[in-house]
């Protein structure tokens, strides 16, 4: 977990925890119940009742309604939040601003993907180091979900220099890159 006067980021590995999925997703309100029902892959949908309940017991949704802007990115009247969740990761960060938040785990991705999104100076380094596609990726998705818009391709040229990413292995010696954007210009 870090932690600075404006942000706070809980990340969990499941597989070091004892959790009851049907526990976590009884104590859940109604209208956060059918976000994490949309999921149809079971795995996918556990991450997201993990994730959703990091939230609720930070802000606690009886003291504090979820709230959506006009893309539909979540928030409560006090503070920000984004979730974010990859194979045994669940992430959360919280702000006082606008935040996102992506966890990816390391894995072959595409070279079509990697000319979409990285720089001609990247690409050379990607030959070099593949896992440069998964950082930019974290990097576009954090910021993407931060502004709330979600993944929007014209953004990946204007991405502001304060996203912070980092590199971190799961209990299984898995590896992941997260990264996350505060939005403290608001």
């Amino acid at each position: 977990m870090k932690k600075d006067k404006n942000i706070e980021l809980v990340i969990v590995d499941i597989t070091k925890e004892n959790l009851d999925i049907n526990d976590l997703y009884n104590n859940l309100p109604n209208e956060i119940k059918k976000k994490v029902d949309k999921y149809h892959i079971e795995e996918k949908r556990n991450l997201s009742i993990i994730g959703w309940s990091i939230v609720n017991n930070r802000l606690n949704f009886m003291k504090n309604e979820v709230l959506e802007n006009e893309f539909g990115k979540p928030y409560t009247k006090n503070k920000y939040f984004s979730i974010s969740h990859s194979n045994n990761l669940v992430g959360v960060l919280f702000s006082e601003y606008e935040c996102g938040l992506d966890i990816e785990q390391v894995s072959l991705r595409s070279i079509k993907l990697a000319t979409k999104i990285l720089t001609d100076e990247e690409l050379k380094e990607y030959e070099k180091n593949p896992d440069i596609l998964i950082a930019k990726w974290t990097k576009i998705e954090a910021y993407c979900k931060g502004i709330g818009t979600g993944f929007r391709f014209s953004l990946v040229k204007e991405l502001p220099k304060d996203i912070n990413t980092n590199k971190i292995f799961d209990n299984q010696k898995n590896e992941y890159y997260y990264s996350i954007w505060v939005n403290k210009k608001d």
